[in-house]
C-alpha cells in the first residue's frame, strides 16, 4: 500500500505517542491501539505538519479516507516495534558509543526503536529515509541534541558490517497487514 509522506509522518508520530504511553505506564494501553486512536493522536500529528504539507486530499468514492493511511501505518509500526522490542533494544545498546543506556531519554529511545524498526522490517522504506524521519521526530519531540544523537546511533547500526546485527541476516519479519488490538 502506498502512503503519502505526510500520512506516514503522521503515522510515525502517532506510533511514537502510543509507544511512549505504553512505555511510560509499563502496561498495555487499555483497549489497545483502537482505543488510543480514538483519543485523536492524528490531531496532534496534524499540528506538526509544515505549512507546505497537508494530509492526503479527500479520496474519491471507494478510496481510503484521510487519516486512515496514517492509522494503518501507526498500527503496523507500533505493533512491529512491540513485537521486536527486545532485538531492537539489543541493537541500540550495542550501537551506543560511550553512553550508558540509562542516560538515553525515553523519547529518544522510542524514536530509535521506531527508526530501527523501519530500517529492518519495512522493506518499502529505504534505511536513509527511516533515519531521516527518525531525526525529524527527534527535532519535534526531543531535546536540542536529540536529532544528532538519533542520527549517529541509527547511522552506526545502518553502516555496521554484516553479522553485526544492524542489517545482517537476522532481520525481523515484515510487519503484518493488520496487527493491533482493535
Amino acid at each position: 500500500m502506498g502512503h503519502s509522506r505526510s500520512e506516514r509522518m503522521a503515522g510515525r508520530e502517532a506510533a511514537l505517542l502510543y509507544l511512549f504511553g505504553m512505555d511510560f505506564s509499563a502496561e498495555s494501553w487499555p483497549g489497545g491501539f483502537g482505543v488510543f486512536w480514538e483519543s485523536d493522536p492524528l490531531g496532534t500529528a496534524r499540528e506538526s505538519l509544515e505549512d507546505s504539507e497537508e494530509f492526503a486530499s479527500p479520496p474519491a468514492a471507494g478510496k481510503t479516507p484521510p487519516g486512515a493511511e496514517a492509522r494503518d501505518y501507526a498500527d503496523r509500526l507500533s505493533a512491529a516495534v512491540l513485537r521486536d522490542r527486545e532485538a531492537l533494544d539489543g541493537l541500540i545498546i550495542r550501537a551506543l558509543d560511550h553512553w550508558a543506556p540509562d542516560r538515553v531519554g525515553r523519547v529518544e529511545w522510542i524514536i530509535l526503536r521506531l527508526g530501527l524498526c523501519e530500517m529492518r522490517a519495512f522493506p518499502d522504506v529505504p534505511p536513509q529515509v527511516a533515519i531521516s524521519e527518525a531525526v525529524n521526530l527527534a527535532k519535534r519531540f526531543g531535546a536540542a541534541e536529540s536529532p544528532r544523537f538519533v542520527n549517529g546511533v541509527l547511522d552506526r547500526i545502518h553502516k555496521a558490517p554484516p553479522g553485526w546485527g544492524g542489517g545482517g541476516a537476522e532481520e525481523p519479519a515484515p510487519p503484518e497487514d493488520s496487527p493491533g488490538d482493535d
